[in-house]
């Protein structure tokens, strides 16, 4: 049963994208503002949430932290499914998406990705990374939150992976230079790969949990987000 709900939600999930393709048109010939793109993805996003509940049984529960912190912040999350890179933005407003030049490809949801200013990175060559340099000088001017993986691909549920903190270090680096000051580094933690697995091809019913964790410093981010993954 479970195989055959995750094929309908693929084929409602083919319709309901498609049906973006008139306000990209839209948003295109009007040249429009960058807010009035934003809202509209954020819809596309939450009907996929609202369809992955509906068809599939799966939901999530987000439980932020309380902690004052002053903007921008750089998330640090674990990568185990394409959920947390699709629903992670409605859930965290206006974030700045570190990804896979790859994505920036597909139809519908590629145009999203650079129209709201996601990251790409090149994790092959040096070319990307250029730009990918640039766009987080360009996020931090503007004083949007950054997330960023740094396990490099998708884990399995229940599997470590070493963190690559080069990436990290690279972003704290133009803080210093463009905000003056150390931004505040804020660990995600979530169990998606457990229902929407890298390379299943079923997605289970359950709930997604997603910590927000306190402000951790570099060097304890891996240690405390390894530990919390043993909670969920």
């Amino acid at each position: 049963m479970a195989y055959v709900k995750t094929a309908l939600f693929r084929i409602l999930l083919v319709f309901w994208t498609a049906l973006f393709v008139l306000p990209i048109a839209y948003h295109i010939v009007a040249r429009s503002p960058y807010v009035h793109i934003r809202v509209s993805a954020r819809v596309w996003i939450w009907g996929i949430v609202y369809l992955l509940q509906l068809v599939c049984g799966l939901r999530h529960d987000v439980f932020y932290s309380r902690e004052a912190v002053v903007r921008p912040v750089l998330y640090v999350s674990n990568h185990q499914s394409i959920w947390e890179t699709i629903v992670f933005f409605a859930l965290f407003p206006d974030v700045a998406i570190v990804a896979k030049k790859e994505l920036f490809s597909i139809p519908i949801f590629g145009w999203y990705l650079k129209k709201l200013g996601m990251i790409p990175v090149n994790r092959e060559g040096t070319g990307t990374n250029k730009a990918m340099l640039r766009m987080v000088k360009q996020t931090l001017h503007e004083g949007r939150d950054i997330l960023i993986f740094p396990e490099g691909t998708r884990v399995p549920y229940k599997e470590e992976r070493v963190y690559q903190n080069d990436g990290i270090r690279v972003i704290l680096h133009f803080a210093r230079n463009v905000c003056g000051r150390e931004i505040p580094i804020v660990p995600i933690i979530h169990n998606a790969g457990r229902f929407w697995p890298r390379h299943g091809n079923i997605i289970s019913p359950g709930c997604i949990k997603v910590y927000e964790c306190y402000v951790t410093p570099l060097e304890k981010t891996e240690r405390m987000v390894n530990h919390l993954k043993d909670l969920l």
